[in-house]
């Protein structure tokens, strides 16, 4: 049903927006969903109502600024360009600290991607990552792990990096007097294992964990990723990379079923350790690619991983500095 301006008699400005052609350039999606207050969107969670028609970019880019529009992180569905939108909606350093994100100090990375020491495991990851790039896009493609437990736990020891001190001074020993699981950063650089090289191949992953509480801390139980998918049937296909249970270092205390899914006799027999798990994602994600995820601060310190571009939905949809559940969002 078209509305008319009161005014004019003409069409309103929200029945053109909905319209298939848009107004001056944009579109708006129609949702079951409380409308921002005002006429203008105020931050990101108001702008993700906004479709900017790529063909008319400059224009509304224009219009937005004459019209005095925040600067909008509007999302566009179709082809790369949904990679180019999903760059502005990656969390600021600044936002990353303030949520206790574990953050690696850089010169640490970079010492240890310049090396060709035998002894550190960047050469064997580059060759496991080349591996997963090659064989991903094939049908059927099911990840295996590239390295045994004892592998992964030298493999982590030659990769651990140094945290902000906020992050740093939550370890601790383990219950059998060893030392807490080490933190790994996410350090391959995609362009240097592509064939040909030098050719941008940004993938876009989501990653959740399940976890327990045992006698030391929560501890990671299950990890599940994701990788966005598209094809020319689905542009919003995705596959399951990565689903295991995992586990625990310390004896479970509260299997937090209700929230975790977790029980106990699903972890009779599992045999998956941590550092399997952190070598597996070193594997799979290059330090260029997006990580969606809601307060994916908390998957990652039970992961013990950094990791520097990261969507988080828990700070994109967030009211009056409040941040939403999932189940709520949802």
């Amino acid at each position: 049903r078209l509305e008319l301006d009161r005014n004019s008699g003409e069409e309103s400005i929200i029945s053109k927006l909905v319209s298939k052609d848009g107004y001056n350039g944009r579109e708006v999606i129609p949702l079951h969903c409380r409308i921002f207050q005002s006429d203008k969107p105020s931050h990101v969670t108001d702008q993700l109502m906004y479709l900017v028609n790529d063909s008319s970019h400059k224009k509304a880019k224009v219009e937005a600024k004459e019209d005095k529009i925040p600067k909008s992180n509007s999302i566009d569905l179709e082809g790369n360009n949904l990679l180019r939108s999903l760059e502005n909606l990656v969390l600021s350093l600044k936002h990353m600290k303030r949520e206790n994100y574990p953050i690696s100090k850089k010169k640490i990375i970079q010492k240890q991607a310049r090396t060709d020491d035998s002894d550190c495991g960047v050469p064997l990851l580059l060759e496991a990552a080349k591996t997963y790039d090659k064989n991903a896009h094939c049908s059927g493609f099911t990840f295996q792990f590239p390295f045994d437990r004892e592998e992964s736990l030298k493999l982590v020891q030659s990769l651990q990096v140094k945290l902000n001190e906020n992050i740093d001074a939550e370890k601790g020993d383990q219950e059998d007097g060893s030392k807490a699981p080490l933190y790994i950063s996410t350090f391959v650089d995609r362009r240097e294992i592509l064939e040909p090289p030098k050719v941008n191949n940004t993938k876009v992953f989501s990653i959740d964990c399940e976890m327990v509480r045992t006698k030391e801390r929560f501890e990671v139980a299950r990890v599940t990723l994701l990788e966005y998918f598209p094809s020319e049937e689905n542009s919003e296909g995705y596959r399951v990379v990565l689903d295991k249970l995992v586990l625990p270092k310390n004896s479970i205390v509260d299997y937090v079923t209700e929230y975790s899914g977790i029980t106990a006799p699903m972890l009779q027999g599992v045999t998956t350790t941590l550092e399997q798990i952190q070598v597996a994602l070193l594997s799979i994600i290059c330090k260029d690619d997006i990580i969606i995820g809601q307060s994916l601060e908390n998957d990652f310190r039970v992961l013990r991983l950094a990791h520097m571009k990261v969507i988080d939905t828990a700070m994109l949809f967030r009211t009056n500095g409040r941040k939403h559940s999932l189940k709520h969002l949802s």
